[in-house]
């Protein structure tokens, strides 16, 4: 993730910076580890980049810790009146709205302005919801109303009603190219929604 980062980072421009960062990156991993941490892992990619970074195998949990959903709390089955409830707060009560969520941090390296730019093509009864902080909010938050049809807040939501959100939803979205495992697209799923995701 760190290379990807790195690589897409504008204040970081030069490979040689590119570079520096992924391996200040890595350093910090092994020296984490030589402390006495332990990494839990949460895909096989995850496992590669600690080994690629130095991280010696006995430092590394041999278990994959994932990919975990809480089954009970994201499912078809949430109630009907807090399913439109929240339908109707996020899409501003457009009629015959299509709402799309995404839910994490709100920040660069997750390619949200592939995803609000794309609100411009879109059509007009389409609703983009941005759940979650992070450092592009204070920016979203301008344009948040049903006039540019982006829901943003940046305020944190709790895991209820995240599931809540993404049960309202039509589709949930990522522009990220950069997931480890993507935690996000199951819990969609896993609520019966739909994931549009990059490839």
């Amino acid at each position: 993730d760190t290379t990807q980062i790195a690589a897409r980072d504008t204040c970081v421009s030069s490979a040689l910076g590119k570079w520096v960062v992924t391996e200040l990156a890595n350093w910090g991993y092994r020296m984490w580890s030589l402390s006495g941490a332990v990494f839990f892992p949460v895909s096989k990619q995850a496992r590669a980049v600690l080994k690629n970074a130095g991280v010696r195998e006995k430092y590394i949990s041999p278990e994959t810790w994932g990919p975990m959903v809480d089954r009970e709390l994201f499912c078809v089955d949430k109630p009907e009146e807090e399913v439109a409830r929240a339908r109707k707060e996020l899409t501003f009560g457009i009629p015959n709205a299509f709402l799309m969520v995404y839910v994490g941090r709100v920040t660069a390296e997750k390619d949200i302005g592939f995803l609000v730019k794309a609100m411009e093509r879109g059509p007009e009864n389409t609703v983009l919801v941005l759940v979650g902080p992070g450092s592009l909010t204070e920016e979203l938050k301008k344009l948040h109303g049903p006039e540019k049809r982006i829901h943003c807040t940046g305020e944190f939501v709790s895991r209820e009603n995240v599931a809540i959100y993404l049960r309202a939803a039509d589709c949930c979205v990522s522009a990220s190219v950069m997931e480890t495992v993507g935690f996000t697209a199951m819990e969609s799923l896993s609520c019966g929604t739909p994931m549009l995701a990059a490839n």
